[in-house]
């Protein structure tokens, strides 16, 4: 059954808009990757089947269901409130995996499989650097070499609007126009190429990296059929990032 929705989703009709005004459809353009692609998601957030199953970070193994929508899933990252020192010499430093923005674990243990965790990129860490997929991930979603890809990220919006200074947004990290020193160096870089610019899919919280014109200034070419990115925040303060989406 599950076959032959696939087959027929597959022979179906691609939709002209997607995203309400956002991106358009071009025939013959690879925004069809978003109706066909084989996608690979990273995401923060609980609950979240990736983190369960140890394949987020790689690092642990995988929790078993025990009941009421609960596994025992051994919690990874770190609290908002106790974070490790900064690592400014280390490129290959990873954006750390933080608990729900400035709210402890034991805050609601009814609610603790329901957080909105986040990948927290700080201004004192200079640039850190992730791979999508890592090893984890590509064994998992049998996708070892991945072709080019439009690069999707979608970050941590504030209640009622409310940022704080040091929220970093992406535009920033994109365009940024401080004086700051470091403003010459910073930015998200995917396999070597900069994105210069971005095009907002969703109410300010997914956006598409971009690094020049027309349709091919959305496609980002693999490196080993991987996907290296690196951030650095241009200005003091800290860019708050949900998700990593290629599709």
């Amino acid at each position: 059954c599950e076959e032959m929705d696939r087959s027929a989703f597959m022979s179906s009709v691609i939709p002209q808009e997607i995203f309400g005004d956002g991106v358009r459809h071009v025939p013959g353009t690879n925004f069809t990757n978003f109706q066909r692609s084989r996608p690979v998601c990273r995401t923060a957030k609980l609950p979240n089947q990736a983190r369960y199953d140890g394949i987020l970070t790689g690092r642990h193994e995988k929790a078993n269901y025990t009941a009421a929508g609960r596994t025992d899933y051994k919690d990874e990252g770190y609290d908002m409130l106790n974070l490790p020192d900064p690592q400014p010499d280390d490129d290959s430093t990873e954006p750390l995996l933080v608990y729900n923005i400035k709210n402890s674990r034991n805050l609601c243990e009814k609610a603790r499989i329901d957080f909105k965790d986040t990948f927290f990129v700080r201004y004192e860490d200079h640039w850190m650097t992730t791979t999508v997929p890592n090893d984890a991930e590509a064994s998992y979603y049998k996708q070892e070499s991945l072709g080019e890809k439009l690069v999707m990220m979608c970050t941590v919006v504030m209640d009622w609007g409310r940022y704080s200074a040091d929220y970093v947004h992406i535009e920033e990290m994109v365009n940024f126009t401080g004086t700051d020193a470091a403003s010459a160096d910073y930015g998200i870089i995917v396999n070597g190429v900069k994105a210069t610019n971005l095009t907002l899919l969703q109410n300010e919280v997914c956006y598409l990296l971009r690094k020049g014109e027309g349709e091919a200034g959305y496609l980002f070419e693999p490196r080993d059929g991987r996907f290296q990115i690196q951030f650095r925040v241009p200005r003091e303060g800290n860019f708050y990032l949900n998700a990593i989406v290629l599709v």
